[in-house]
């Protein structure tokens, strides 16, 4: 069963408190993409959910970072590039994790734009046009953290994924970074997310409460599983508390489901990708 990764509150009353140090780092991070106001300022007001997104993860993932992780959505509009880049910096400023952030959304790429980043080259030129991964990959000024944006455009993105370079490329990179975090598309409507699934040891599904139909996110985990994907979590995006959060754990006690419910993780706050399609 996913565990509960993040829980992404709708607005900034459902934020928890954080300690001043942790308040301190994330602040550091922020100024890091002060250039991006809205990665920054999530940075900045989830500062206690990003301190505490890596423990989770390694939870999920029984005691160690997955080496590889595909993140995606059920439909467009969910948040996911946001949650993508957020989760990147996030464990690339721990200062002991090397990340590689891709953007293999081909149709809407976004996460150069977040980044403060150029599109090209990118991935398309590097699998498709014999051009090294050293020269695309792009270092994120003071973190560990190194960005390889999805490239030209390209209306054929699994000419992309089903090329032996690609695969080539893939296991070549898991050697020199201790996790690669991929931007992937929505996994419903295209074929591309089901397709390499399976080459990643976990999968994060961004889910928009209140507005993501539990029968779709159904139909993704059944689809992940079928492919024998590992569906590692879920980032719930824009939840709203309704009653105080305390409740729903004394309610899942009494009511003897505390075990089959989810794992609480931390909260946090991303909007909307502002691009159509994301």
């Amino acid at each position: 069963m996913a565990t509960l990764i993040l829980q992404l509150p709708a607005s900034s009353f459902d934020r928890k408190p954080v300690d001043a140090s942790i308040r301190n780092n994330m602040q550091q991070q922020a100024e890091i993409f002060s250039k991006n106001t809205e990665l920054a300022r999530h940075l900045r007001e989830n500062a206690a959910e990003f301190s505490r997104f890596e423990g989770n993860l390694i939870s999920a993932a029984e005691g160690q970072i997955p080496g590889s992780l595909l993140i995606t959505s059920c439909n467009p509009g969910e948040g996911k590039t946001t949650s993508t880049a957020a989760v990147g910096v996030s464990l690339a400023a721990q200062g002991t994790n090397s990340i590689w952030l891709v953007d293999a959304h081909f149709q809407k790429p976004r996460l150069h734009q977040l980044l403060d980043q150029v599109n090209a080259p990118g991935l398309t030129e590097v699998v498709l046009k014999d051009k090294s991964w050293q020269e695309a990959i792009r270092p994120c000024k003071e973190l560990n953290l190194h960005f390889l944006p999805a490239g030209e455009f390209f209306d054929h993105p699994m000419s992309v994924f089903r090329s032996p370079r690609f695969r080539s490329i893939f296991d070549e990179l898991k050697e020199h970074f201790d996790c690669i975090v991929f931007d992937g598309p929505p996994f419903l409507g295209v074929s591309e997310c089901a397709y390499i699934a399976p080459m990643f040891q976990g999968i994060l599904v961004v889910v928009a409460c209140e507005q993501t139909r539990w029968e779709l996110i159904s139909v993704v985990k059944t689809k992940i599983e079928s492919v024998q994907g590992n569906l590692m979590g879920v980032i719930m995006n824009r939840r709203k508390y309704y009653i105080p959060e305390i409740l729903y754990k004394i309610l899942w006690h009494v009511s003897g489901t505390y075990i089959k419910s989810p794992t609480l993780a931390p909260s946090c706050s991303y909007p909307r990708d502002s691009e159509p399609g994301e």
